[in-house]
């Protein structure tokens, strides 16, 4: 298994359900059985922790740059437990500054971004010793490219974006 990353799209008010506990975001990722197969939900294996890296140059943390935000930016939605940690979110404000951001990062950007070696040395999760390095690229970039239409998906529909690891 592994940690692995996931994010929700949804409207604000359930946000603000969930934020005040009238709404339990692990009851309704886990109620429902077809929740997870939704188009607002995307999956993003274990390639999360890499690709903040990758965006933010910071192992755990964020730093002002909207890229820096896309995964790990540190605005908890409640302290409900999802796994590894409570779900962060973000407003519809924030993905339109990130969505203008992630407009640089090109295929080419990321590689050039991109040092399975500065992973390795940070412990980037699920880096190994022996990755080999263009296999791996290939494996985050696919959930990066799909992750930047999902953004791109928020903002137009006006909604906000949950991100934890489970």
């Amino acid at each position: 298994m592994g940690m692995v990353g996931n994010y929700f799209r949804t409207d604000i008010e359930t946000v603000n359900k969930i934020k005040c506990g009238e709404l339990s975001l692990v009851e309704l990722c886990y109620s429902e059985d077809d929740f997870m197969d939704s188009d607002s939900f995307m999956y993003l294996d274990k390639s999360w922790h890499a690709i903040h890296f990758i965006l933010s140059g910071e192992v755990w943390t964020s730093t002002d740059d909207p890229l820096s935000k896309v995964v790990l930016n540190g605005n908890l939605v409640n302290d409900e437990d999802m796994g590894y940690g409570p779900a962060m979110v973000l407003m519809p404000d924030e993905l339109h500054n990130i969505n203008k951001a992630l407009k640089i990062a090109t295929k080419e950007w990321f590689l050039e971004e991109f040092s399975i070696t500065d992973m390795i040395a940070n412990e980037i999760y699920p880096v190994m010793n022996d990755e080999n390095a263009d296999d791996f690229f290939e494996y985050i970039y696919h959930y990066f490219a799909e992750l930047v239409d999902f953004f791109k998906k928020a903002e137009q529909e006006n909604q906000c974006i949950l991100f934890f690891v489970n």
